[in-house]
């Protein structure tokens, strides 16, 4: 059954971004507490050097935390006059408050990396500047705003008929084309921050933030350098110590379950519990070569594995949590499997009374507002078309000769939508349509969200009366391994139960943390994550 499962979890753990190789050579910053511990366990320990260069220097997602940091101090000080909308902010923690449980809250608020509410609004309102910059630097010339206004209502050239309404309409659609270039509201950000002489000093991060430019193809801003080994960072009289850099980079990022620092201490847990040899990752990996043929390397490269290193360190990490995941869930109870059969003659049963409902088969013609048309002129359309088929001596042929040449729904060839069920198409469309007999076509023009439908019914379904019977679905024993593959799929595809297994095989390992905010916050996710498994 475990053969069947092998590969199941791949993918969805892909967003690990295993870098468990350490970090490059070229990482330049020494913390002067660097030999003190962070984090030991009782077979191996980490330093606060070694800790700092695998948050630091890794990524979540795609992004580097590090330079995360950079962002979050420089923005607070070069953003630090713009104004945003305090009442939304308060609105938005109101509503945070009233949805979750005070033990809910903290749990969200510490797998984010904040101790508080304040703090994580901090950054929310951080967020709604950056959002505010970006709008108020883009200036929208009232030429642009007049040429607009043309363009979508045809007017000449005369701007009288522009309220303010209008024009605030105008300039967001206008705004939001800008926006649609890419790395539009990146790139006034950055040209913030190089006006404002931000200077990095440190070349491994000042290297990562112009990869970070040019991945959204910005090329002209000059990354400003320095070579203060005291600082990571200044600008306009304020300094970004080392020490500074290192506590709130940790702070946020060190707890991340699929972060760079807990793969590193997952997968040195596991090579003492587990003894895999090299030979049976290589295998693994090209097993999967063979059945992605040509789209291993793109996967690999679309969740950010670009090296074999790196390819080789994410198969193994997977091999070995796969191992302690069917250690830790090896049965799934009688009681569970049978439940799970229920629910599975259920859903036949389901199946079964969704198709033996009435079932017809429909064309339609649909005419709605676009370029060429306007709202009107499509609902006057719909009813000059359906004029001609109430005249018409064969309308079934009409129908289809004026859906071909009007109608206006791309997915069908002639407004054919096949055969359809009650509970298939939106309310006002099913009403009609099931009101007619075959042969019939709507004599009234119905409107739903989507415009304006003639409809036109080719087929009726005969619907038995039969029932479902018990009997006809699979026996229990027949299908009792399928139910296990399913549910062990279940529970892999879901973080928190590997999540669990980890926490539990790091408690045995008796995990350690220097830091004594840095342990409490563990302990707390520990104890809501075996909560939330348990019940």
């Amino acid at each position: 059954m475990k053969s069947l499962l092998k590969y199941a979890s791949i993918l969805s753990l892909a967003t690990l971004m295993i870098i468990l190789t350490g970090c490059s050579r070229r990482f330049d910053v020494t913390l002067e507490n660097g030999d003190e511990i962070a984090i030991e366990t009782d077979s191996f320990r980490l330093s606060n050097q070694e800790a700092f260069e695998l948050v630091a220097g890794g990524y979540i997602g795609w992004l580097n935390p590090g330079i995360i940091t950079l962002f979050d101090w420089v923005d607070s000080i070069i953003l630090a006059d713009v104004e945003i909308d305090e009442e939304l902010l308060l609105e938005q923690r109101a509503e945070m408050e009233d949805t979750y449980s005070e033990d809910e809250l903290q749990e969200m608020l510490f797998l984010s990396g904040f101790d508080t509410l304040d703090n994580f609004f901090d950054n929310v309102r951080l967020g709604m500047m950056r959002d505010q910059a970006i709008i108020d630097a883009i200036i929208i010339e009232e030429a642009d705003i007049v040429a607009q206004y043309e363009r979508l209502f045809a007017t000449e050239g005369e701007d009288s008929s522009l309220d303010d309404e209008m024009r605030e309409l105008i300039i967001d659609v206008l705004r939001d084309e800008y926006l649609s270039e890419m790395g539009a509201g990146t790139r006034i950000i950055a040209n913030l921050r190089a006006e404002a002489g931000f200077t990095i000093h440190s070349t491994y991060f000042a290297t990562h933030y112009e990869t970070f430019l040019e991945a959204w193809t910005i090329e002209d801003i000059d990354v400003e350098t320095g070579n203060d080994s005291n600082l990571i960072a200044s600008i306009d009289g304020h300094d970004l110590t080392v020490d500074e850099f290192f506590n709130m980079t940790m702070e946020q990022f060190a707890l991340s379950q699929n972060g760079p620092l807990f793969n590193y201490l997952n997968l040195n847990i596991l090579q003492d519990v587990y003894n895999v040899d090299r030979d049976t990752i290589r295998e693994e990996i090209n097993e999967a070569k063979l059945n992605m043929l040509q789209w291993f390397y793109p996967q690999m490269e679309s969740q950010g594995l670009h090296s074999e290193q790196e390819i080789f360190n994410f198969f193994h990490l997977t091999h070995l949590q796969n191992l302690a995941f069917d250690e830790v869930f090896d049965e799934i109870s009688e009681d569970r499997l049978l439940e799970l059969y229920d629910q599975h003659v259920e859903n036949l049963k389901a199946i079964f009374e969704h198709n033996n409902t009435p079932a017809i088969g429909a064309r339609h013609i649909l005419l709605r507002e676009n370029e060429e048309m306007t709202n009107s002129e499509a609902r006057e359309l719909a009813e000059d078309l359906l004029a001609q088929l109430k005249a018409a001596d064969d309308p079934s042929l009409l129908f289809l000769e004026l859906a071909l040449e009007y109608g206006q729904d791309p997915g069908s060839f002639g407004g054919d939508l096949g055969h359809f069920r009650p509970g298939d198409m939106v309310i006002e469309f099913e009403e009609a349509a099931f009101a007619l007999d075959v042969g019939e076509f709507t004599t009234e023009i119905v409107e739903t969200e989507f415009g304006y439908h003639i409809i036109y019914v080719y087929y009726i379904a005969d619907v038995t009366e039969e029932e479902f019977d018990p009997e006809s679905a699979p026996a229990f024993e027949e299908i009792r391994e399928d139910l296990i593959v399913l549910e062990f799929q279940r529970l892999r595809n879901n973080d928190r139960y590997l999540i669990y297994v980890m926490f539990n095989l790091r408690a045995d390992q008796n995990i350690r943390f220097g830091n004594e905010q840095l342990q409490t916050r563990y302990n707390f996710l520990r104890e809501q994550n075996r909560n939330n498994v348990e019940n």
